[in-house]
């Protein structure tokens, strides 16, 4: 590892992350002494770490080639071949877990897209309009040809489980055109294939699912474009444009993504005139499109304070203490304040996995009216309270990095608010229920085990520890691709930690990237061997 300007920021960046990670449980445990004890104690045992990882990990992945199969896989077979024999064998390994949920599960927000649907109440651009057109399309169509709403439910859901493996199957050609080690290759599928996580959500109606599909889409052709090395074609843009676009439209905070990747692009690869084109294309037809879907078709604008979650959540943690004779340092006058914005009574509704019992009953119009003093209030209370502010983050993200901690996994498997959904016909029915229970046991099983050491290497947090590798290695290794891979992924991951609680579908899109950031850092590892063997 030659020691440069780039190199220290890449190591110094990543074990930085690292030690974060490494603190955030024992935030709220112990004082914030210990906290910052703790953080300056894993941040040079990480450094060392890391570097020893960077020097054996290069040579090791070099020694995991098998020629003869990967010539086999990789030279003989051509990209459509190989394609369709992955996603041949998804489809048959997770058509059964299609069978034992059947028709789906019309989980999470799916209902209250149904009350849009149906006109109940009005259409909110709360969730992302493309998806509730989506869903409302299946629902009618099934209604309109079978005379039920359940056929339309099954009809999305096959949909989208044949969307899914079709991306993951996608996403493996990547692996394929940077020579990934055949056995790394070969676990990766493996765990997509059973992983029971990947599997059941994928038959969810939530509007995560086909997010995660348009998003590692345009995640693979953002690297795909900085990794070509001939002139782009007009395809190659198409399909960026396409893919933004898409990414913009299944999700209300896509645009921000986009937008800001555009500017750290113009820091990382300034010469991409084209790529800068297509990521303001995407941001400029996006908002576009918002705009004629407030203005003219009459979408009612998300509240602000879907976006407060955080501040919210801090702020009721400190009332709520203080209502309690918790140690905390607030004034009479500061909690007064707040029960402007929050009525008291629903204070006591405090939970510390979610904001949404307190953010629901926020009034955003109270807030308008005197925005600068709520803006002070918030950073007074802080600043007495710094440690009950932290906490109250950690509780609300760390679920993201120990999905044990999660205490809504069973809404991965039932329909929410069944009253309503049985109202209107649709139930599960499963073909297969011994398979459903079995599955169903598997996933509780592999989120919920602390102790069990081995499945701690299965839980979606492992995708944020390996994205933070993929951005130190390709600082340190100048690899533009897949930094620009890495920050794409961390844009979106930042948009879960500013969100009301941490569930697993939320943290799909990245689970279902593992194989771009797989070959990505494979890839990067290997030309860092390649490099040093030269010298």
């Amino acid at each position: 590892m030659k020691v440069n300007l780039r190199t220290t920021i890449g190591l110094l960046l990543t074990a930085g992350l690292c030690a974060l990670y490494a603190t955030l449980p024992f935030i709220g445990a112990v004082s914030l002494v210990n906290v910052a004890v703790r953080l300056l104690v894993f941040f040079p045992l990480f450094i060392v770490i890391i570097f020893v990882l960077y020097k054996i990990f290069p040579t090791l992945i070099t020694k995991l080639h098998c020629p003869k199969i990967e010539k086999l896989l990789y030279d003989s077979w051509s990209d459509h071949r190989f394609v369709m024999i992955l996603w041949a064998i998804l489809l048959v390994c997770w058509t059964p877990t299609y069978l034992a949920y059947f028709p789906g599960i019309f989980g999470y927000d799916a209902p209250n897209q149904m009350q849009q649907i149906l006109g109940l109440i009005p259409i909110s651009a709360h969730h992302p309009l493309t998806h509730t057109a989506i869903l409302g399309v299946f629902l009618e169509g099934g209604k309109l040809l079978f005379g039920d709403y359940n056929s339309g439910v099954a009809a999305f859901c096959l949909m989208q489980g044949i969307a899914v493996t079709g991306s993951i199957a996608y996403a493996f050609l990547l692996m394929k055109m940077k020579k990934t080690p055949f056995p790394i290759m070969i676990v990766c599928f493996l765990g997509c294939v059973f992983h029971p996580l990947l599997q059941v959500l994928a038959f969810n109606t939530t509007k995560d699912i086909l997010f995660g599909v348009v998003f590692l889409h345009f995640t693979i052709r953002c690297y795909l474009w900085l990794t070509k090395q001939e002139e782009k074609t007009k395809k190659d843009m198409f399909w960026l444009i396409f893919w933004g676009i898409m990414t913009c439209l299944l999700r209300n905070q896509g645009k921000y993504i986009v937008l800001v990747l555009l500017v750290l692009c113009l820091l990382i690869c300034r010469k991409e005139r084209k790529f800068f084109i297509s990521l303001g294309t995407v941001v400029i037809i996006s908002q576009l499109f918002f705009t004629i879907s407030t203005n003219v078709f009459g979408v009612v604008k998300t509240d602000v304070r879907e976006m407060l979650s955080i501040p919210i959540q801090q702020m009721a943690f400190v009332c709520s203490q203080h209502m309690e004779d918790g140690d905390v340092n607030i004034t009479q006058e500061e909690f007064d304040k707040f029960t402007m914005l929050v009525d008291v009574e629903h204070i006591p509704n405090y939970s510390q996995e979610t904001a949404d019992p307190i953010k629901n009953n926020f009034k955003t119009e109270v807030m308008k009216q005197d925005l600068w003093g709520y803006l002070k209030l918030y950073f007074s209370v802080g600043l007495k309270n710094p440690g009950y502010y932290l906490m109250a983050i950690r509780n609300m993200i760390y679920p993201y990095w120990n999905m044990p901690m999660n205490q809504y996994v069973f809404l991965t498997v039932e329909n929410t608010f069944p009253h309503l959904s049985t109202e209107w016909g649709i139930e599960q029915t499963s073909i297969l229920p011994q398979y459903k229970e079995f599955l169903t046991k598997c996933l509780f099983y592999t989120m919920a085990k602390q102790k069990v050491v081995i499945l701690r290497f299965i839980q979606p947090g492992v995708c944020i520890w390996m994205m933070t590798a993929l951005l130190g290695i390709s600082i340190i290794q100048n690899n533009k691709a897949g930094l620009v891979a890495a920050l794409t992924l961390f844009l979106f991951f930042g948009t879960l930690l500013l969100g009301p609680i941490a569930l697993l579908r939320y943290i799909y899109p990245l689970a279902l990237a593992s194989p771009v950031i797989i070959a990505s850092l494979c890839n990067v590892l290997e030309e860092s061997k390649m490099q040093s063997d030269k010298k």
